[in-house]
């Protein structure tokens, strides 16, 4: 019964990761996790890879006295949209979001030949978009988009302390 209880567990905890790290990184943390490989720095630079960035202007959606999840509920409806988005660039991954920023990259962690292509379409895509949305109060929902071409490091920084 704890073998089969620890199997479940493991295939919980694959799935989990794979919605929310590239499979190259969740290979290497199950690989820690299993005692096979030692935990250690990881980074890596990626010579040809293309970052997208999309910022949302939140002075239309915030305003004095609002609930603050009411922000976070329409943050989270517009994200949703770029996210359907994505689902149609597979060379794209979803890197993060912080606050109001939407950051994709594509050529990492896959590397891919025609990067800039494919994160040029997917801006394409996120722009007619962002231009039919509105937040609650009927305003249109600003932003800003700006993009990187070239070589980038990626990876962990800091030390063992884990995210909120």
């Amino acid at each position: 019964m704890a073998v089969k209880r620890a199997e479940m567990f493991y295939a919980h905890l694959e799935a989990l990761l794979a919605r929310m790290v590239p499979r190259s990184a969740s290979q290497y943390l199950l690989q820690v996790a299993a005692g096979e490989v030692a935990p250690g720095e990881w980074g890596q630079l990626h010579d040809s890879v293309s970052i997208l960035f999309v910022s949302l202007d939140l002075a239309a959606a915030q305003q004095v006295g609002r609930d603050p999840t009411l922000l976070v509920q329409e943050l989270n409806h517009v994200f949703s949209v770029l996210d359907t988005c994505l689902e149609d660039a597979p060379e794209c991954y979803k890197v993060e979001t912080i606050c109001n920023i939407y950051v994709v990259s594509a050529g990492v962690p896959q590397p891919t030949k025609h990067h800039a292509q494919a994160l040029a379409a997917l801006a394409c895509r996120l722009a007619l978009e962002l231009q039919a949305l509105r937040w609650l109060s009927g305003a249109a929902v600003g932003w800003k988009m700006g993009a990187h071409c070239g070589s980038v490091f990626a990876g962990k920084q800091g030390g063992g302390c884990t995210e909120a």
